[in-house]
């Protein structure tokens, strides 16, 4: 549902695309929900560009 309205109709996220992204240290899907707001973030991408980088 989410990527449909993000992608404005279209199918998927395709090479060359700006994109939304963000790395963490741990998989999110395998963690305790209580958790997830202390996971640690590696990197994030903004519509394609590096806003935070640790490494």
């Amino acid at each position: 549902m989410a990527l449909a309205a993000a992608s404005r109709g279209r199918d998927g996220v395709r090479p060359g695309d700006a994109a939304d992204l963000m790395i963490t240290a741990s998989d999110p899907g395998t963690l305790d929900p209580v958790k997830l707001r202390g996971i640690e973030v590696i990197g994030t991408l903004l519509n394609g560009r590096w806003t935070h980088r640790s490494l």
